[in-house]
C-alpha cells in the first residue's frame, strides 16, 4: 500500500485510513451502539492490517473512541 511522508518527520502514512467515529458508539447518529468487544475487535483487525492513519477525535462519542483505541494500545 502506498504511503506519505508526513512533511519532514520521516513518518509516513497509508493512502487509506480508517475514522472511528462509530466506534465512539453515537446511535443518534449511526442509528446503532458499539459495544467494548466489537470495538477492541475492530480495532486489532485495523492494527492487524496495512493501515496506519487512524482518525479519531474526542468529540466522537464523548472520547469513547479514543478511549477504545487507547485499551487495545
Amino acid at each position: 500500500m502506498k504511503r506519505h511522508p508526513i512533511g519532514t518527520t520521516g513518518l509516513q502514512v497509508t493512502s487509506l485510513g480508517f475514522g472511528t467515529a462509530a466506534l465512539g458508539g453515537m446511535p443518534d447518529t449511526y442509528v446503532h451502539d458499539v459495544d467494548e468487544v466489537t470495538a477492541r475487535a475492530t480495532i486489532n483487525t485495523i492494527f492487524d492490517s496495512l493501515v496506519n492513519l487512524i482518525d479519531t477525535s474526542r468529540n466522537y462519542g464523548f472520547g469513547r473512541s479514543e478511549e477504545h483505541i487507547g485499551s487495545v494500545i
